[in-house]
Order: structure tokens, then sequence, then C-alpha cells
């Protein structure tokens, strides 16, 4: 199982690694325009966002769309095992690299969020399947974010957490082989659609 997941993750890095810089945006606007268009992004009031880094869907312009629309911006924060959040309220001034070279608030800007105010989780991936199954780089920071209590309880309530995967089409394959630990996503948004993760046989 093990191998088999880092023979995924070495190929569809690979993949991804080959788009240029402006496929990389170019296809992360159409991405932006579809997320900004879902019911659950519209009416959550606490969005949790990534901050892109290397060839990942770019957010930079999600997170400042985001704002924009009075929305509360929250992005993760590396904290040894675990992943915190941190509200953020502007990309260019609050933002240095952090854990891994990825964009993290400077401490002065860390406002610390209670996670079951977030609304919609937006989740990075290295490779997803139709049915919400997800490889990240395998650290597992964002399983175990996932799993962790306020999220979980806020997935089950009536007013559940969203959680959304961004991916490029070319990072979607069959079955990904999973562990009862590996959490899947509700919906992923592609440059070219929304696949609802739900609705998979």
């Amino acid at each position: 199982m093990r191998e088999r997941k880092r023979k995924l993750r070495q190929e569809f890095l690979k993949k991804r690694d080959n788009l240029s810089r402006e496929e990389i945006e170019s296809k992360s606007e159409n991405i932006e325009r579809q997320l900004l268009s879902l019911p659950e992004f519209r009416r959550a009031k606490t969005v949790m966002l990534y901050v892109s880094f290397r060839s990942e869907v770019a957010t930079d312009k999600m997170i400042r769309n985001a704002l924009n629309l009075r929305k509360r911006v929250v992005v993760p924060v590396v904290d040894g095992e675990r992943i915190e959040v941190a509200e953020i309220k502007n990309l260019e001034k609050e933002l240095a690299k952090g854990s891994f070279g990825i964009g993290e608030p400077k401490k002065e800007f860390r406002r610390r969020v209670d996670q079951k105010k977030i609304d919609i989780v937006v989740v990075p991936g290295v490779v997803f399947d139709k049915t919400g199954g997800r490889l990240g780089y395998g650290r597992g920071y964002y399983d175990r974010f996932l799993r962790s209590k306020s999220i979980r309880l806020k997935t089950s309530c009536s007013h559940p957490c969203a959680l959304i995967g961004l991916a490029f089409d070319l990072q979607i394959t069959g079955k990904i082989p999973l562990v009862e630990e590996d959490v899947r996503v509700d919906k992923i948004v592609t440059e070219s659609g929304i696949i609802d993760c739900k609705d998979q046989p």
C-alpha cells in the first residue's frame, strides 16, 4: 500500500510539474471561477484556503477575492506535527515563507481562529479520485487536521463544513488505495468542471 501510494505521488507530481507557469495560471483562474460559484463557498462566512507553492493550483487570487467578498479567510500554519489555522487579512503584508517553504502568516499576524467556525476547507493534493480519495505529499498534515474533533463534528452537523479539493484535470485518476485514516473530500474542482464525489458509484 505504501509503495503504491509513493509511486502514484511520483507519477502525478511529475505530470503536474510539467505544466508551464502560464498553464498553471490559466487553469487556476478557471478553477477559481468554479470554486467561487459553489453554493458551499457563497454561503460560507469563514473559508480555509491553502497558500499554494510550486506547481499547485494557484490560490493567491482566490485569497484576495475571498477577502474582497468579505469572507473571513484562514490559512494553515504548521505547528510541529499538526496544522493550526490563522486568519489573514492582507496577503502581501502578512505572509512569509514558513514550514517547507510555504507561505504562512508572520508571527505578529497570527490571529488564531476557532476551527469550529470554519465553513469550508479548500484542500490541496497531489492526486485525487472521483470518490473523493486524495493523496497529499505523504506527511499526513491535512488528514490529521480533517480528522480533528472540531472539523469532524462540524461535518456531521446541520450546517456542515464542506471539504473541497482543488486539482488540475491531469491530477484525477482511478481508484486511489486508501486506509481508514485517509479523509475523502466532498467535491473536487478542476479547470473543466466540478466533481461531486458523493454522487459517484
